[in-house]
């Protein structure tokens, strides 16, 4: 016999990916991740501060908007839920997101992330982005309000968990929260759609998206090893 050996499909497997996370590239495709231990414990309480401005007001300058038609909806209740706003995407082939950037974050904090969310025909991920455009976050499933799965990306970033409560007529308050170990210039507070294959670059239909209200962000007190 000539040649190498062929690899077990074990290792086989195990390159393959190593491979694809080599390759994997944020923005334009949101397909592989890694996961990490947290190897903090809180050193305080979350503030109830919310560190996000006009959270009340998606149509205020201060949000940035890609590719989505964002509305507030006062005359068509949902169950208890009078007024909220729906963000739905437009018919072109895009990113299709909204997110608001937070300034000068300080190291070894933990971070939390919340909305409340109606599935309206598309899944969406919450993350918190850093400016290497590295990032932590959830995929979640807004028709049955679920999790899909938990993605981090970055050596600063540690997931810590993630949590949903289901509030009646189909509306959910999602919530992650995420520690990030060094100062950053600014964070990303994004909430992102995503099709079906879970890809954040798509194809739009024009009609399908979430409608949301109650977004808050916090920050919570320094961490200190264990």
């Amino acid at each position: 016999m000539t040649g190498p050996l062929p690899l077990p499909e074990f290792y086989s497997d195990l390159l393959h990916a190593r491979r694809s996370l080599q390759q994997w590239e944020f923005d334009r495709r949101v397909d592989y991740f890694y996961l990490r231990p947290r190897p903090y414990r809180p050193g305080g309480e979350i503030a109830d501060e919310n560190i996000l401005q006009s959270p009340d007001d998606l149509t205020d300058p201060i949000w940035d908007v890609n590719s989505l038609d964002v509305a507030l909806v006062d005359d068509n209740p949902i169950g208890e839920i009078e007024e909220y706003f729906s963000l739905i995407e437009k018919a072109e082939e895009d990113d299709h997101y909204i997110q608001q950037q937070v300034d000068d974050t300080p190291a070894n904090r933990l971070f939390e992330f919340s909305a409340t969310i109606y599935g309206a025909g598309r899944d969406f991920a919450l993350l918190l982005v850093d400016p290497d455009s590295l990032f932590v976050g959830a995929r979640f499933n807004s028709t049955n309000g679920s999790l899909i799965r938990q993605v981090v990306n970055g050596p600063d970033w540690f997931a810590q968990e993630q949590a949903i409560v289901a509030l009646g007529d189909g509306w959910s308050r999602y919530t992650i929260r995420a520690y990030n170990m060094n100062p950053q210039a600014f964070i990303l507070f994004k909430i992102v759609l995503i099709d079906a294959d879970e890809n954040s670059f798509y194809e739009g239909d024009g009609t399908s998206g979430i409608y949301i209200k109650d977004i808050l962000a916090k920050i919570g007190e320094e961490y200190v090893e264990e």
